[in-house]
C-alpha cells in the first residue's frame, strides 16, 4: 500500500536522524577506515517486496558485489504471515549476501582471517561443478582452507527402490554404495583440482537414513575452524515455503555467517573435465 505525502516528509525529516545513527556506529567499528560513507534509503511504500528493490536499484546503481545483513530466521505460522526481508532478498537478488542469523556471530578473529575454512556443501546437481569453481576461487581470496561435504540419503534414490526410510529393494544396498564409491571418487578430483589451483582442500561424505540434511551440514560446518558456509540461493516452491528450503533451514540454526549465491552468477561452462557423476552411473 503507498503511504501519503505526509509519511514521506514524516520520513524524510527522519532521515537526518537515522543518518547520525548509522555514522556513529560505524565510528565504533574497528573497520571503519575502510568503509565508504554510509547512506540511509528511504522507501515510502510499506512492502517488503519494494523495500528489496529499493535496496537492490541502489545495490546495482553503485554496483555493489556483496550485500552484508542479518536475519531474525522466522519459523512456522509466523513466516508464512511475515516473509522476512532477507527470505525476499534472497529470491531476487543475483548479488551474494553474506548472512548471519541469530546464532551467527560476525566478531573479528585474532590473526587477521575472520573465515579461515569454507565450508562448500555439494548436492551433485546441474550447478555442482560450477559450484565447484567458486568455492575454490573464494577459498583463495580468503586464504582459506575448502571443504566439500556431501550428503548422500537412502530416500532421495527413486521409489522402486525406497518406500522413504524402509528399503524394499534387495539390491539398495549395492546401489547405495555404488553411489557413495562414486561420490568419494568425483569429490576426490575435485580437491586434487583445487591443489592445482592453490587451494588445500578436503571433502566428507554422511550417509543419511533420513534425517534432515541441513542438520547435517550444521554440523559439519561447526567441527571446522571460523567457517564460512556457502550456498545457492533457491528459488521457493510451495512445498519450499511450508516446509523450509535447505538453505534457509541452515541459515535459521548456523552458528557461524553463511555466503548465498545465485546459480546465475556462476559459470556455466567450467575447468572441470568430469561429467555429472550420477550421469556415469545411468
Amino acid at each position: 500500500m503507498e503511504t501519503g505525502p505526509e509519511v514521506v516528509m514524516a520520513m524524510e525529516n527522519f532521515k537526518p536522524a537515522a543518518q547520525a545513527a548509522m555514522d556513529n556506529f560505524i565510528a565504533h567499528l574497528d573497520f571503519s577506515d575502510r568503509l565508504l560513507p554510509s547512506k540511509v534509503l528511504i522507501q515510502p511504500a510499506a512492502t517488503l517486496r519494494k523495500s528489496v528493490d529499493t535496496l537492490l536499484r541502489y545495490a546495482r546503481k553503485e554496483r555493489v558485489a556483496l550485500i552484508a545483513l542479518t536475519t531474525h530466521a522466522r519459523t512456522g505460522a509466523v513466516r508464512l504471515i511475515q516473509r522476512s526481508f532477507t527470505e525476499h532478498l534472497m529470491q531476487h537478488s543475483l548479488i551474494p549476501l553474506l548472512v548471519a542469523g541469530p546464532g551467527g556471530s560476525l566478531q573479528q578473529r585474532p590473526g587477521g582471517t575472520r573465515f579461515k575454512t569454507v565450508v562448500a556443501p555439494i548436492d551433485f546437481g546441474r550447478h555442482g561443478a560450477s559450484t565447484v569453481l567458486s568455492s575454490i576461487a573464494l577459498a583463495k581470496h580468503l586464504s582459506a582452507r575448502l571443504s566439500f561435504f556431501h550428503v548422500d540419503q537412502v530416500n532421495s534414490l527413486p521409489p522402486l527402490f525406497s518406500d522413504g526410510l524402509v528399503p524394499i529393494h534387495p539390491d539398495l544396498s549395492r546401489i547405495f554404495c555404488e553411489r557413495v564409491e562414486l561420490h568419494h571418487h568425483q569429490l576426490q578430483e575435485w580437491v586434487n583440482f583445487a591443489a592445482l589451483k592453490g587451494v588445500e582442500a578436503d571433502y566428507a561424505i554422511s550417509e543419511n537414513l533420513g534425517g534432515s540434511v541441513a542438520h547435517e551440514i550444521l554440523a559439519f560446518a561447526r567441527s571446522r575452524e571460523s567457517p564460512l558456509t556457502q550456498l545457492c540461493a533457491e528459488r521457493g516452491s510451495l512445498t519450499s515455503l511450508l516446509f523450509g528450503s535447505i538453505t534457509r533451514e541452515v541459515l535459521r540454526h548456523s552458528e557461524s555467517p553463511c555466503l548465498i549465491t545465485h546459480p546465475k552468477l556462476i559459470p556455466a561452462t567450467c575447468e572441470l573435465t568430469s561429467l555429472d557423476p550420477l550421469k556415469k552411473a545411468a
